[in-house]
C-alpha cells in the first residue's frame, strides 16, 4: 500500500487522469465489460465497410478491388520483395490511383472526326491542372502523375503536425494555382484534417531528398553540444546513424531539415 500511495497512484493523477478530457470513450471496468467491448468492436468493422464509409464520407471514393490490386499489394507487404519490385508494384497502384482521380475531374463534350470521316462524340481533358505533393511521401507519386498529364503544373508543400496543431513549414506553388484544379497527393494521408493551408510568413528553403525513397528505415539523431564560455562560441555536433533492414545492410546518410528557433 506504501509503494501505492507514494508511486502509483501520483503517476495515475500527474499522467493519465488529465488525459481522460482527450478520449472519446472510456469503457467502465476495462476489459471485463465484454458488452461495451463488442459494441465498440462491432462500430470498428462497420465504419471499416467500403461501403459505409462511402456513405458517411460522400465525398470518398474507394477503388474497386480486383485480383490484381489484391496480387499487388501482397507482394509489397511480403517482407521478402526485393527493392526493384517493392518500387514497380508500388509505382502501378499509385498509377492506378491517379488514372482512377482524374476521371473526377469536370471534362466537356467534344466532337472528332475519325480517319473514316465519321463524327465521334467523345469527351476534352479537363484543362488546367495542378499536382501537389505533400514532402516527403507525397513526391513517390510525382512520376505517375507526370506519365498521365503530359505538362502538369507542379507544387509542393511540407507540413509539420504536433498534436492538434499544424504548420506549414514549406510551400512552393504555382503563382496561378487559384485559377487550377489541384491533386493534392499523399499516399499515407490519414484523415485530410491536418491539410489546412494557412498563411505563414516564415518559410525554409527544402532541399532534395532523394535518398529518402531510395532506402528503407527512419535514421536515429545524436546531437552533442558545448559552450566556450572564453570565446562566447556555442558548437553543434549532429550526427546520424540509420539500422540496417534486410536487403540494406550500408546505408547511406540523408539531407534532413533542421529547424532553429
Amino acid at each position: 500500500m506504501t509503494l501505492y500511495a507514494k508511486f502509483v497512484k501520483p503517476a495515475f493523477d500527474d499522467f493519465i487522469l488529465p488525459s481522460k478530457k482527450y478520449v472519446d470513450i472510456i469503457i467502465p471496468r476495462g476489459g471485463d465489460n465484454r458488452v461495451a467491448i463488442d459494441l465498440i468492436v462491432q462500430h470498428i468493422r462497420t465504419k471499416l465497410g467500403q461501403h459505409n464509409l462511402c456513405k458517411i464520407y460522400p465525398n470518398l471514393h474507394v477503388i474497386q478491388s480486383t485480383f490484381q490490386t489484391r496480387g499487388m499489394h501482397t507482394l509489397i507487404r511480403d517482407t521478402e520483395i526485393s527493392k526493384h519490385d517493392f518500387v514497380f508494384y508500388s509505382d502501378r497502384l499509385i498509377r492506378l490511383v491517379v488514372e482512377d482521380g482524374l476521371g473526377y475531374l469536370p471534362f466537356t463534350e467534344k466532337q472528332v472526326i475519325t480517319p473514316t470521316g465519321s463524327i465521334y462524340i467523345g469527351v476534352d481533358f479537363c484543362k488546367k491542372l495542378c499536382g501537389v505533393f505533400v514532402i516527403r511521401s507525397g513526391e513517390s507519386m510525382e512520376n505517375a502523375l507526370r506519365a498521365c498529364c503530359k505538362g502538369i503544373k507542379i507544387g509542393k508543400i511540407l507540413i509539420h503536425r504536433g498534436g492538434d496543431e499544424t504548420q506549414l513549414i514549406y510551400e512552393k506553388l504555382p503563382k496561378d494555382i487559384s485559377e487550377r484544379h489541384v491533386l493534392l497527393m499523399d499516399p499515407v494521408l490519414g484523415t485530410g484534417h491536418y491539410i489546412r493551408l494557412e498563411n505563414i510568413n516564415n518559410h525554409v528553403r527544402m532541399y532534395k531528398s532523394l535518398s529518402w525513397y531510395s532506402q528503407a528505415g527512419t535514421p536515429i539523431v545524436k546531437v552533442n553540444t558545448s559552450y566556450n564560455a572564453e570565446g562566447h562560441t556555442f558548437s553543434l555536433e549532429i550526427s546520424q546513424e540509420i539500422p540496417p533492414t534486410p536487403g540494406q545492410s550500408v546505408k547511406e546518410p540523408t539531407f534532413s531539415l533542421i529547424r532553429k528557433s
